[in-house]
Parts: C-alpha cells; sequence; structure tokens
C-alpha cells in the first residue's frame, strides 16, 4: 500500500470498517435466540432422527423454525433496533470510503491494471 495516498487509505479503511458493520448489522437484524423449550424440542429432534444422519436432522430443525417464525411473527428480535444501525452506518462509511477512494485516484491510477495487461 506504499503507491497510496493518506485519503485513499482512510478511503480504504472506511470501506473496510463499513462492510464489517454490515455483517454486524445484518447479523443483529435476523437474529432471534431460541428459548428453553425450543431448545429442549431441537434436542428431542436431534435424539429422535439420530439414525436419519445430520443433514435430515438439520432439514427438519430448519422447517422447524420457520413454522415458529409462521406461527408467532409477533416475536421480538432482540438486536433489531442496533443491527439496523450498525446496518445503516456500514453502508454509509462503506459508501464515504469508496467516494474518497476515487476522487483521490487518477484515472491513469485507477484503471492502471488494464494498461499492465497489454504488456
Amino acid at each position: 500500500m506504499d503507491h497510496l495516498n493518506s485519503k485513499q487509505r482512510l478511503g480504504a479503511c472506511l470501506c473496510g470498517g463499513g462492510l464489517i458493520l454490515v455483517l454486524l448489522g445484518y447479523r443483529g437484524v435476523t437474529y432471534l435466540p431460541l428459548t428453553p423449550e425450543e431448545v429442549q424440542q431441537e434436542e428431542g429432534i436431534r435424539v429422535a432422527l439420530r439414525p436419519m444422519g445430520v443433514q435430515a436432522q438439520e432439514q427438519v430443525i430448519e422447517q422447524l423454525h420457520e413454522l415458529r417464525l409462521r406461527i408467532d411473527p409477533t416475536r421480538q428480535k432482540p438486536y433489531w433496533w442496533p443491527g439496523t444501525i450498525a446496518l445503516c452506518l456500514g453502508i454509509g462509511m462503506a459508501g464515504l470510503g469508496l467516494v474518497l477512494w476515487f476522487r483521490n485516484t487518477g484515472r491513469g491510477q485507477r484503471f492502471g491494471y488494464a494498461a499492465s495487461l497489454d504488456d
């Protein structure tokens, strides 16, 4: 990264931090913890379906999760607000990083890889 100026480095760091925030925010928005009863049901399913293999167990458990969401769609996701904030901040940071990167990169430097492939 010796050929980058300080604003390009800042843009790269903002893009990297923004992508991390996007991933964490998405995970926070979609996370729904299991209740103790649901954990107990899953263990019972795993024990009952042990002879059928791990793939069958996972398919049944995944269908059970989907069914639970359909039955009780009002169930609150505990990290929905923080996840949404992190997701929005991550998108903003990545966008700002891209803008900084491209505003401080000359056209020859931006598309220099095409010229090097012609050699």
